[in-house]
């Protein structure tokens, strides 16, 4: 299980459904530079608590599987997430902006650790701001002045800077939906996301789906594929965490 929580955190960062899809309008329509940032800012939603449950499906050479997943957030403050495997709960997480603590339940043992010192020894940038961005299905928005634009297709490419990155995003030009994202380092590492089943949420359009694809060391690429359900905004959930006396820990 602490395997298959990195792999699934490294295609968040460096980092199903049942309901009826939405009919969108894929047409091609022109489309200005400023309608297509908008778009992008559009995607993203604003927030103060969010919560939904996951299946999520990972693949890499070290391991691959299947986990569930609850999740909530407190927006800047907190991530709580329990995951389960066959139903069972393998670990329990609590991500602060200055701390991690993971806790796995069949093996007495947690892990507690700054966010420096995680993201050190797993090789996965785990600033909380990134986190809560891409467990929500947000994305990176462009510095101002930096995008450049091409037609692909029935579709829109932007690429831009955000801060230290390049990021890149294929728009939909009838629609003006997000059909993909990517952060690329500068190293040239990059992650991908494809983002699917929009359906209507609170007023707009929500990706229901999303496939993403990030590298889990210099020669291996990991993908996870998160099919989110009972999805809510703005809606406080409780976030129990604690750590038995008797688990054993090798951080003190």
């Amino acid at each position: 299980m602490r395997l298959s929580i990195v792999i699934v955190l490294s295609c968040f960062l460096f980092l199903s459904c049942k309901s009826k899809q939405a009919a969108l309008d894929s047409s091609f329509r022109e489309r200005s530079e400023d309608d297509l940032v908008k778009a992008v800012t559009k995607h993203n939603v604003a927030f103060d608590w969010f919560s939904c449950k996951a299946k999520i499906n990972f693949e890499s050479s070290y391991e691959s599987g299947r986990v569930t997943a609850n999740v909530r957030i407190k927006r800047d403050s907190i991530i709580w997430m329990n995951f389960k495997k066959f139903g069972i709960t393998g670990a329990r997480m609590q991500i602060r902006p200055d701390s991690i603590y993971v806790v796995y339940p069949f093996e007495n043992y947690y892990e507690k650790k700054t966010v420096e010192k995680f993201s050190d020894l797993y090789g996965i940038d785990l600033e909380f701001e990134k986190i809560q961005t891409f467990l929500v299905g947000n994305a990176l928005e462009p510095d101002p002045g930096s995008v450049r634009v091409k037609r692909i297709g029935d579709d829109y490419e932007l690429f831009g800077a955000s801060g230290n990155y390049t990021v890149r995003y294929l728009i939909d030009a009838g629609s003006l939906i997000m059909r993909e994202h990517s952060i690329i380092d500068t190293y040239g590492r990059e992650v991908k996301i494809f983002f699917e089943d929009y359906m209507p949420k609170d007023g707009r359009y929500y990706s229901h789906k999303r496939k993403y694809f990030a590298p889990i060391d210099d020669n291996e690429i990991g993908s996870a594929e998160i099919t989110i359900s009972d999805v809510e905004f703005n809606v406080p959930k409780s976030m129990p965490f604690n750590i038995p006396p008797h688990y054993e820990t090798f951080d003190n």
